[in-house]
């Protein structure tokens, strides 16, 4: 749970606090020093679903200064990810993404490229879950700037010369690396895919 009013900061961020590469963070692996302050995210960290740390807590620990406590008290604008929005609603987190993915749950925002709700919303969504219906409006509009981010990643994979990776591209386009790790294998499964037998 990212709590209102809060950021959140992955590996490679406290990394860099730590005044460390990628590549010694991952053996060093600074987030787990005595005294750093425990990630806000319960979910096994996997591609596409990073590990969080609060930013003011992990700044703090990085300066050597105390480390704030979290506030305890919930808020409506606390950022939920889908297995605490799943268990809110009172759902299994597959149902809530499969209704994620179908358009029925859009997300309110989006944090190191995992998909985030309110906890109003959660709590509205339990008391009156939304009939299924064609995405418009801001959802729309999300989906249709999707499509064009994973276009332009597509046009970076095919560009002449060393294969760009992840991270260079994330740097080139202004976003998570994530976000591009989502898209590009989603980008080389359809292209691997074989093509239909020809009649």
């Amino acid at each position: 749970m990212i709590r209102a009013g809060r950021d959140v900061v992955d590996r490679l961020q406290i990394a860099a606090l730590a005044d460390m590469s990628p590549s010694v963070a991952a053996k060093r692996k600074p987030w787990n020093a005595t005294g750093h302050p425990a990630p806000i995210t319960t979910y096994r960290p996997t591609n596409g679903r990073p590990q969080m740390w609060d930013k003011e807590q992990a700044e703090a620990f990085a300066a050597g200064q105390p480390v704030p406590q979290l506030p305890d008290q919930d808020s409506p604008d606390d950022l939920l990810d889908r297995f605490e929005a799943a268990e809110l609603a009172g759902m299994t987190p597959v149902a809530w993404e499969s209704a994620y993915h179908q358009g029925r749950f859009p997300s309110d925002d989006d944090r190191l490229g995992v998909p985030m709700w309110h906890r109003r919303t959660v709590e509205a969504i339990r008391d009156n879950p939304p009939a299924f219906k064609k995405p418009k409006g801001p959802t729309g509009n999300r989906q249709r700037r999707s499509q064009e981010l994973e276009q332009r990643i597509r046009e970076l994979l095919h560009e002449p010369g060393p294969r760009l990776s992840d991270p260079d591209i994330a740097q080139r386009l202004g976003v998570h690396v994530n976000t591009v790790f989502k898209h590009r294998t989603r980008i080389e499964a359809a292209e691997q895919a074989p093509a239909p037998a020809s009649e």
